[in-house]
């Protein structure tokens, strides 16, 4: 008896693991983060691999911090935030409003979700050589890890 999946099983799971950045949105945002970190980690003198932007909800709107371990080095202001996620021409408070929404909606969803006050939930951002890794936390314990192309879709609307 073969204990292998069924075709279509097969073909399904490898559906579910194809992605395809069509626009080039995720391949964009993902060059926008690594260069804000390794500008930061130039400023601060560490590798860049080693820094991790936090954001955190606040009230109605969001803050980020830049951290190095578990050493918090400085707020980074929301517009570096807005270039993370729409580019270095995005400094109109148009796109800083909807790239701000789009956070807090999806942070908002992650709470309800996982069932978890909105205030505990963390979501960092780092980079692992090429690839931007996003982890969400509920204070220290890990949540979910968070694929670029999932955010895309609350700022690309």
């Amino acid at each position: 008896m073969s204990k292998r999946k069924p075709l279509t099983a097969r073909l399904k799971d490898a559906v579910e693991n194809l992605s395809a950045d069509i626009f080039g949105y995720e391949k964009k945002i993902t060059e926008n983060i690594i260069g804000y970190l390794e500008k930061a980690g130039k400023e601060q003198g560490i590798r860049y691999e080693q820094l991790r932007a936090c954001i955190v909800r606040y009230k109605d709107t969001v803050r980020v911090f830049l951290y190095h371990n578990s050493r918090r080095l400085k707020e980074i202001p929301v517009k570096d935030l807005v270039k993370f996620f729409a580019g270095q021409g995005a400094d109109l408070p148009e796109i800083e409003s909807k790239v701000v929404d789009g956070v807090v909606g999806y942070m908002d969803g992650l709470s309800r979700f996982h069932e978890l006050p909105h205030q505990s939930l963390q979501v960092f951002i780092a980079a692992e050589g090429s690839k931007v890794v996003i982890k969400a936390f509920d204070d220290t314990r890990h949540i979910k890890d968070i694929p670029v192309k999932e955010l895309i879709k609350y700022f690309k609307s």
